[in-house]
């Protein structure tokens, strides 16, 4: 069953967020990951959240999305994400499917 991963983001270096994208893409590509939303245009209809962005992951599964999340790789992915940007991040399971 597929698995997703929302990031609230809110960046404060537009260049160095920008090399971690890079970064990350073939990454997320290697995992089968799909990019379900743009992230720039969401909005909160209750709470109260200071993120610019809202990006929503697709992954083929729990365990996927954990072996990504955990990998050498995407560490270092964080170290270069980490201090230009504000980050949240929520996982959940989808429904199987019938």
């Amino acid at each position: 069953m597929p698995a997703y991963m929302i990031a609230f983001t809110k960046v404060h270096d537009e260049a160095v967020y920008r090399e971690y994208v890079k970064a990350t893409g073939p990454l997320m590509e290697h995992y089968g990951v799909k990019f379900l939303n743009d992230g720039r245009r969401f909005e909160v209809l209750e709470g109260m959240m200071d993120a610019t962005r809202a990006y929503v992951f697709e992954f083929p599964s729990m365990e996927l999305l954990r072996q990504f999340y955990d990998s050498p790789e995407y560490k270092a992915c964080v170290a270069i994400r980490k201090p230009a940007t504000d980050v949240t991040i929520v996982i959940t399971e989808g429904l199987e499917e019938d």
